[in-house]
């Protein structure tokens, strides 16, 4: 029978193999060695591994069937920086990723990405951006990074010197002035006023 790859693992990883025949005694190389119909075996093949199944008969007839175990090495990730751990909403961060064995991907709507390849992000509010690799057998490892933005503040200034000068010309309105004396006392008076309220 033609060789069929049947799984990918990552290099330390297991995989079982089950053996389906009707008749004879059975045996699967690579050293496995006599094998039941329909009882799976653990194999842990260090490199890409053919298995062969050979069935006997009492006639000596002999029948074999092939598989193949691929073997692919863990996916790592080297770096996942970013240009600046800090910025002011609406400015720009490049980010850079270093990986392999496997194809990877960034979240918050980045999508795949490249190996040493950087691309511009605008994060609006503080973000944490998740680098994830994955290989042929579906093993994953992922590396975070977190930015951090700043909210632009706004705000104004407000002139308190017309409450103030509003305020005093109210307390002149009511004073009444009665010869010299009281101009002088009432003219003291508004001065103090005036700086206490400006």
């Amino acid at each position: 029978s033609p060789r069929v790859i049947v799984a990918h693992i990552t290099l330390g990883d297991s995989v079982n193999l089950t053996p389906f025949f009707t008749s004879g005694t059975a045996s699967v190389d690579n050293g496995v060695g006599t094998v039941a119909s329909n009882l799976a075996i653990a194999v842990t093949p260090t490199a890409t591994t053919t298995y062969t199944l050979t069935v006997t008969n009492d006639a000596g007839t002999t029948a074999t069937s092939s598989i193949e175990v691929e073997v692919v090495p863990a996916p790592t990730i080297t770096l996942l920086s970013s240009s600046s751990a800090t910025i002011t909403e609406g400015e720009n961060i490049t980010l850079r990723s270093v990986f392999a064995n496997g194809s990877a991907s960034l979240d918050n709507s980045i999508g795949a990405v490249e190996t040493g390849v950087a691309i511009t992000a605008t994060p609006t509010t503080s973000t944490t951006y998740t680098l994830t690799v994955s290989n042929a057998a579906g093993t994953s490892v992922t590396r975070s990074i977190e930015v951090s933005v700043r909210q632009i503040l706004t705000g104004y200034f407000t002139d308190n010197k017309s409450a103030a000068i509003s305020h005093t010309v109210a307390r002149l309105s009511g004073f009444t002035l009665q010869g010299g004396g009281n101009l002088t006392k009432a003219v003291e008076g508004l001065d103090y006023e005036t700086k206490t309220q400006s």
